[in-house]
């Protein structure tokens, strides 16, 4: 199975630009830091797009692109994915763009200084690339899913489905997103973080308010 597969392509086509762009951003301001959730957004411009990102701090993340045209540029990462080459393979790591547009393979050189944000660099040229394990992008039209992760996990004979796919999770694609979903089907209320319903809702409720709805 390819990191991000054909049934979460199939999510991602469900889903119009603005909801996608409504749960990257309300994701990017929830922190996963136990006990409580951040209150300022992990978001900001770069190039013609607005970048929201979101980490586990366990090794996996996903970085979102929205441009001012209606296009969407998603990276995904999971460090024990078969598909991870690591930080020194440029070329390799180059392969996982595939078939990316100039316009958006651009946005995979943000340097900008974040969690998220782990390039690797071309010794001889200086250019670099986003760490990924999976990129795909929408168009305008329809999501797209580059082959080069699973051509590199055929390649070398591992298996892509090694890693856990959980970096789209926190988005619940093709569930209903609102506060109490979030946390009763997402994190699996009763006893995470050790906190009670009402008071977790408490806390989330103002982070999906700050974010019109489409």
């Amino acid at each position: 199975m390819h990191p991000i597969d054909e049934a979460y392509r199939e999510l991602l086509n469900d889903s119009s630009y603005e909801e996608l762009r409504y749960r990257a951003a309300v994701v990017g301001d929830l922190s996963y830091t136990e006990p409580s959730f951040a209150q300022d957004s992990k978001s900001y411009r770069f190039g013609n797009a607005t970048r929201y990102a979101n980490n586990d701090s366990g090794g996996q993340s996903a970085i979102w692109y929205f441009t001012d045209d209606g296009k969407i540029l998603l990276i995904t990462f999971t460090h024990d994915c078969a598909a991870n080459v690591g930080g020194s393979d440029y070329e390799r790591q180059r392969s996982f763009y595939r078939g990316v547009p100039a316009d958006l393979m651009c946005l995979a050189a943000d340097r900008t200084p974040a969690y998220e944000n782990l390039v690797v660099e071309n010794p001889e040229t200086g250019d670099s690339v986003l760490v990924a394990t999976a990129v795909a992008w929408f168009d305008g039209a329809e999501w797209n899913i580059s082959d080069g992760a699973a051509a590199f996990c055929e390649e070398e004979g591992f298996d892509p489905g090694e890693g856990t796919l959980t970096e789209l999770d926190p988005y619940m694609l093709g569930e209903t997103f609102t506060p109490e979903t979030y946390i009763d089907d997402y994190f699996l209320y009763p006893g995470w973080a050790g906190s009670d319903r009402e008071t977790l809702l408490e806390e989330i409720r103002p982070i999906f308010a700050r974010h019109p709805r489409p």
